[in-house]
Protein backbone atom coordinates (compact mmCIF):
# COMPACT_ATOMS: atom_id res chain seq x y z
CA UNK A 1 0.00 0.00 0.00
CA UNK A 2 1.28 3.63 -0.55
CA UNK A 3 1.13 5.45 2.56
CA UNK A 4 1.87 8.51 1.41
CA UNK A 5 -1.54 8.36 -0.81
CA UNK A 6 -3.30 6.86 2.43
CA UNK A 7 -2.11 9.87 4.06
CA UNK A 8 -3.76 12.36 1.95
CA UNK A 9 -6.54 10.63 1.83
CA UNK A 10 -6.95 11.00 5.57
CA UNK A 11 -6.20 14.67 5.63
CA UNK A 12 -8.38 15.67 2.41
CA UNK A 13 -11.30 13.46 5.02
CA UNK A 14 -10.23 15.66 7.90
CA UNK A 15 -10.34 18.92 5.82
CA UNK A 16 -13.87 17.70 4.69
CA UNK A 17 -14.79 16.80 8.47
CA UNK A 18 -13.52 20.40 10.27
CA UNK A 19 -15.42 22.24 7.08
CA UNK A 20 -18.93 20.46 7.27
CA UNK A 21 -18.43 20.71 11.23
CA UNK A 22 -17.72 24.61 10.88
CA UNK A 23 -20.56 24.92 8.36
CA UNK A 24 -23.18 23.14 10.64
CA UNK A 25 -22.48 25.17 13.57
CA UNK A 26 -25.74 26.98 14.87
CA UNK A 27 -25.92 31.26 14.58
CA UNK A 28 -23.00 32.31 17.09
CA UNK A 29 -21.96 28.48 17.89
CA UNK A 30 -18.42 27.50 19.29
CA UNK A 31 -16.41 24.14 17.52
CA UNK A 32 -13.72 22.85 19.62
CA UNK A 33 -11.20 21.11 17.57
CA UNK A 34 -9.47 18.69 19.41
CA UNK A 35 -7.19 14.93 18.23
CA UNK A 36 -5.44 12.68 19.67
CA UNK A 37 -2.31 13.55 17.29
CA UNK A 38 0.87 15.62 17.44
CA UNK A 39 1.22 15.64 13.61
CA UNK A 40 1.54 19.51 12.82
CA UNK A 41 -0.87 18.29 9.41
CA UNK A 42 -3.65 16.92 11.76
CA UNK A 43 -3.45 20.00 14.32
CA UNK A 44 -2.36 23.30 13.00
CA UNK A 45 -2.45 22.81 9.31
CA UNK A 46 -6.33 21.96 9.93
CA UNK A 47 -6.94 24.89 11.90
CA UNK A 48 -4.92 27.31 9.25
CA UNK A 49 -6.69 25.33 6.69
CA UNK A 50 -9.84 26.34 8.45
CA UNK A 51 -9.07 29.97 8.92
CA UNK A 52 -8.01 30.89 5.23
CA UNK A 53 -11.27 29.03 4.35
CA UNK A 54 -14.04 31.00 6.30
CA UNK A 55 -13.61 34.46 6.55
CA UNK A 56 -15.79 34.37 9.72
CA UNK A 57 -13.98 31.54 11.80
CA UNK A 58 -11.38 32.94 14.69
CA UNK A 59 -9.80 31.45 17.32
CA UNK A 60 -10.78 32.18 21.10
CA UNK A 61 -8.20 31.65 23.42
CA UNK A 62 -9.00 30.01 26.73
CA UNK A 63 -7.00 29.14 29.88
CA UNK A 64 -7.47 25.72 31.92
CA UNK A 65 -9.22 27.55 34.51
CA UNK A 66 -11.56 29.18 32.07
CA UNK A 67 -13.23 25.39 32.00
CA UNK A 68 -15.41 24.10 34.93
CA UNK A 69 -13.70 21.03 36.12
CA UNK A 70 -10.00 21.81 34.50
CA UNK A 71 -8.03 23.46 36.93
CA UNK A 72 -5.00 22.68 36.82
CA UNK A 73 -4.76 20.96 33.45
CA UNK A 74 -2.54 21.85 30.75
CA UNK A 75 -4.37 23.27 27.21
CA UNK A 76 -2.94 25.01 24.31
CA UNK A 77 -3.53 28.78 24.47
CA UNK A 78 -1.83 30.09 21.67
CA UNK A 79 -1.68 28.54 18.57
CA UNK A 80 0.86 29.31 15.66
CA UNK A 81 -0.64 29.58 12.45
Amino acid sequence: SNKSGNLDELHKLQRNLIVAGFQNLRKNGVMVYSTCSLSRDQNEEMVRYLLETFANAFIIPFQSNDVEGFDGYAFLSDWNT
